[in-house]
């Protein structure tokens, strides 16, 4: 569902927007034969800079996408700035990382064993979606449909290759490197906006989307269309 903020910057921004399908996304999925996250961020950071050069460009990602959008930054030369959109960082704690591949796990072998249309009706409902039950009905159609024509396979191997339990805790690199980090959580997101409390006022910039909940893309595609684009006017700017 990031197409509507995509058509909203081409037409207030004079640069060109690519849009890159998610390993294990799709009908006919790519990347399942990487076997761990830092092997699918060097891949995807090939695909999309083939000789490691991103100058002058902003890259950005939602959820999985963004955690992604991170490593890759982490890789790459020239990068303008990321921006992710309620991503988790990474844990840094042992036993949460553990019980949270055991549900990386679960939800690999769910997704298996019901299929997407199932799974993903199940997904609708977790409470972080809440706020986007009031969306209206041709939004939600058209994201079922876009969940429905994924590959159970896929999404299983996404979960259990790409889970939160398998990502290394990002924070300390992206400190340390001299990137333009920006961490966006909608304000109905409580669980983002929480994770990301922390980082305010620090190096990494933080902004809070008025009214939107987790999938920012998808509840407010016009704010987050505005805030990339104010992102974007001010690196250029040095800001």
């Amino acid at each position: 569902m990031l197409r509507p903020t995509a058509r909203l910057l081409s037409e207030s921004l004079d640069v060109p927007i690519r849009c890159s399908l998610l390993p294990g996304h799709g009908p006919a999925p790519w990347g399942l034969e990487l076997k761990s996250y830092e092997a699918v961020v060097e891949s995807l950071a090939r695909r999309l800079f083939p000789d490691g050069d991103a100058s002058g460009q902003l890259l950005a990602g939602y959820s999985l996408g963004g955690r992604l959008a991170l490593g890759v930054a982490l890789r790459v030369r020239g990068l303008r700035g990321v921006v992710a959109f309620g991503a988790h960082l990474g844990l840094t704690n042992e036993g949460e990382r553990s019980e949270r591949q055991r549900w990386d796990d679960k939800m690999a072998e769910q997704v298996k064993r019901d299929g997407v249309e199932r799974f993903f009706s199940d997904w609708a409902e977790l409470p972080m979606f809440a706020s986007q039950r009031s969306l209206p009905p041709s939004v939600l159609a058209e994201q079922t449909a876009i969940r429905n024509a994924h590959s159970a396979k896929g999404i299983g191997w996404a979960f259990s290759t790409l889970g939160t339990g398998r990502m290394p805790n990002l924070l300390p690199a992206l400190q340390a490197s001299s990137l333009n980090v920006t961490l966006v959580a909608g304000s109905l997101d409580s669980k983002f906006c929480e994770l990301y409390q922390p980082l305010v006022g620090s190096a990494l910039r933080v902004i809070r989307l008025e009214g939107a909940g987790h999938n920012a893309f998808l509840e407010d595609p016009v704010g987050s269309a505005v805030a990339l684009q104010a992102i974007w006017s001010q690196s250029i700017n040095g800001a």
